[in-house]
């Protein structure tokens, strides 16, 4: 793609994907931005819970579960970060939240379709309390034959938000 030609404020020197998947969705995305911005993505890796062990995690906001990451260089100043929405919490993201030293952060967000507004008002909230600043993109994976348009559209709306904003 031809984008990055004319967007000097991103480059390899200055952002980073992180990405946490559960059934690889998210995953796809982080690796389908990384092409695109020639970086390479970095897995958020947690506990293997069986699925009903990470529904209750997800059922309470801010509740984080360790995880670990390939170390965020110094020299990052924006980190593109893709999970899938959980019900309310998606707790290896919110442990990596609290723990990541990066200050300007791009959600790319996976889900099926409903409470959207109110996990957007959860992570924003949390966002505010550790001081990051923040864009959100969500991606409705229902109908997976839309993906691709849904991924072009939104890495056109990462791009120009990252031109525009203050990073």
């Amino acid at each position: 793609m031809a984008l990055l030609s004319f967007l000097p404020k991103i480059n390899q020197t200055n952002v980073s994907i992180y990405y946490f998947s559960y059934t690889g969705n998210s995953k796809k995305i982080a690796e389908y931005l990384g092409k695109r911005l020639n970086v390479s993505p970095y897995e958020i890796k947690s506990f293997q819970f069986p699925y009903v062990m990470w529904l209750l995690t997800s059922f309470i906001p801010f509740f984080p579960v360790k995880s670990k990451w390939k170390k965020i260089e110094d020299n990052k100043q924006i980190l593109i970060l893709c999970f899938p929405k959980w019900t309310f919490n998606c707790a290896p993201v919110t442990y990596f939240l609290i723990k990541c030293p990066c200050k300007n952060l791009i959600f790319i967000i996976t889900h099926k379709g409903w409470g959207i507004s109110f996990y957007e008002k959860i992570y924003k909230f949390l966002c505010l309390i550790l001081k990051k600043h923040v864009k959100m993109f969500f991606i409705n994976i229902k109908q997976k034959k839309d993906l691709e348009k849904d991924l072009s559209e939104v890495f056109k709306s990462v791009i120009s938000e990252i031109e525009k904003s203050n990073f």
